[in-house]
């Protein structure tokens, strides 16, 4: 697999998404969920599938970037990235 960008997700905000409810702006809170859900399926998501696919059929990760690099290796324990 190859990628050109490697998505960042923070922590979700749940002190904002209570505020949004108690206020009755259910619009945005649904639409604050979403976009972390979003967000989340394309940093860590597909993380997870590739792991647990290269358990079984080995394959090589390739990034563009030394940050990304490093961050495939030691933060997500990829082995064969390049």
């Amino acid at each position: 697999m190859t990628f050109h960008t490697v998505f960042q997700c923070e922590a979700f905000n749940y002190r904002e998404y209570f505020r949004e409810i108690l206020k009755r702006n259910f619009a945005r809170a649904i639409a604050m969920r979403a976009q972390y859900n979003r967000e989340h399926l394309l940093s860590a998501g597909w993380l997870a599938g590739f792991g647990a696919r290269s358990r079984f059929k080995p394959g090589t990760l390739i990034v563009h970037t030394r940050r990304d690099l490093s961050q495939m290796k030691f933060a997500h324990g990829m082995r064969n990235v390049l």
